[in-house]
């Protein structure tokens, strides 16, 4: 059983793997500790510095934490020039999408929508198909039609995944009914 400040020491390997496990500990813990690793994850962000570090824990870590409490510390990520931290605001709306709540989704890809790195563009994607996937599709299919000339390809082609065949043609084309 590891404290929480045994698993802030062990967050600070050099070793991305002892990293990744020491997230999974903390996703763990969570169900019983859920302040205490937000904390975690919110005190180590320049530590959290690869894409599976962030899309296996910021939704339970962060997400679930901020469920029923202000989220505008989100909106504050999304604006850092922080690769790492941005893509943890945009995927920690997962667990928002979970629980059909897709406002967050929406502001953050509107925040988002011009990033240069395709790893925001393919997390953006990836929450619209989410929420696309559950009670969404409308909400979705909305912010695809309103940002459809800025909306990176590759957001684009990860959010219509899922979508039939003909649908996605259209999308891709830009042709709505």
């Amino acid at each position: 059983h590891l404290s929480s400040p045994e698993l802030a020491t062990y967050l600070q390997h050099p070793v991305h793997e002892v990293r990744l496990a020491v997230l999974l500990i903390a996703v763990y813990k969570a169900k019983k500790e859920p302040e205490a690793m937000f904390q975690l994850y919110v005190n180590h962000l320049d530590l959290i510095n690869n894409w599976d570090l962030v899309d296996v824990s910021v939704a339970s870590l962060v997400g679930a934490y901020l469920w029923d409490k202000d989220r505008s510390i989100l909106d504050e990520w999304a604006c850092t020039d922080h690769l790492w931290t941005q893509r943890s605001a945009l995927v920690a709306t997962l667990y928002f999408i979970r629980k059909d709540d897709y406002r967050d989704l929406f502001r953050l890809g509107d925040l988002l929508l011009h990033h240069p790195h395709d790893l925001i563009h393919k997390a953006l994607g990836w929450m619209l198909r989410e929420a696309w996937k559950r009670k969404g599709g409308r909400a979705v299919e909305a912010f695809i039609r309103q940002h459809y000339a800025n909306l990176p390809r590759t957001a684009l082609r990860y959010a219509i995944e899922k979508m039939p065949e003909d649908q996605r043609q259209q999308y891709l084309k830009g042709q709505f009914s």
